[in-house]
């Protein structure tokens, strides 16, 4: 009898990239950046005052 070997969250997360059709990574890679160049441009303007509640309409 066989025993079975519990998968690591990143061993499961491997084994779904690898099955993963390459227009579908690309899509994700792109997504990802996306979203990476979206919280940067956030944090820059936080740092410099200009997401402040004042300035977007807020009390």
């Amino acid at each position: 009898m066989k025993l079975a070997t519990k998968k690591s969250a990143q061993e499961i997360q491997d084994d779904i990239f690898r099955k993963m059709p390459a227009e579908k990574k690309i899509k994700l890679a792109l997504d990802l950046t996306a979203l990476c160049l979206t919280l940067h441009s956030l944090h820059a303007a936080a740092r410099t005052g200009k997401n402040s509640r004042e300035n977007i309409g807020g009390a």
